[in-house]
């Protein structure tokens, strides 16, 4: 372990390399773990929004539950909060299903979910909640994760009520660095905007105006569900 070398180096067993068949001239490589793919865009789309989705929502909602909790396998330790990340997962797994139904099978997505909650919940790697969830600026931005599913959702008429909530968690992140310090830019965010309330952050930080019929009905969930959550 890193008492005996800090030189020492980890990583996951996983070992898949996505890449863009278009991208190459000459016949690609046979190099173990390339997965060439015809449509990038699909995999650029998969990894924003369950991977980063997931993987934010672990801490928006691990923070809520345990605040006292360091890491992200320490809070996936409860049950609750999975299953809040894998609902999260599953609605957004279905917009994109909708969206590359020939290239993102429901099945592999499903996969590629369970897969990632595992990842997620190892306790070798020692991903911090801090790490995990802060620039919340950035993170609940209108082309960021939780936002830019929220908003596929709304346009294709499927649910994201399970992403609306994880989006209220993140209102209240205050997880902290090992010195003590917040996310740079997040002081900002929670001295300056979040007193002026959740529509505030949706329009503000979010981007998201009433005059879009689909932007508003995004802002109707999360007001929705931070009055289920917040009462």
């Amino acid at each position: 372990d890193l008492a005996v070398d800090p030189l020492w180096v980890f990583a996951e067993p996983y070992n898949r390399l996505i890449l863009d068949r278009r991208g190459f001239i000459n016949p690609i490589p046979d190099v173990p773990g390339l997965a060439p793919m015809d449509n990038m865009a699909a995999y650029v789309d998969r990894k924003l929004y369950i991977h980063n989705l997931g993987h934010a929502t672990t801490a928006y909602l691990g923070y809520r539950a345990h605040p006292e909790r360091t890491t992200i396998y320490e809070v996936m330790a409860d049950a609750a909060v999975t299953d809040g990340a894998r609902c999260a997962m599953t609605e957004s797994l279905h917009i994109l299903n909708r969206l590359y139904p020939n290239d993102l099978t429901v099945d592999d997505l499903i996969r590629h979910r369970e897969d990632l909650l595992a990842r997620f919940a190892n306790r070798a790697l020692g991903d911090t909640v801090f790490r995990v969830g802060r620039d919340l600026r950035r993170k609940l931005a209108k082309e960021d994760r939780l936002v830019g599913a929220m908003i596929l959702g709304a346009r294709h008429g499927l649910p994201f009520g399970a992403i609306a909530r994880a989006y209220v968690a993140g209102l209240g992140f205050r997880a902290r660095d090992e010195h003590g310090e917040l996310g740079p830019g997040d002081r900002t965010f929670i001295d300056d905007i979040l007193p002026r309330g959740p529509e505030a952050v949706l329009t503000e930080v979010s981007g998201l105006s009433r005059l879009d019929a689909t932007e508003s009905a995004v802002m109707d969930a999360v007001l929705a569900a931070h009055k289920e959550l917040e009462t």
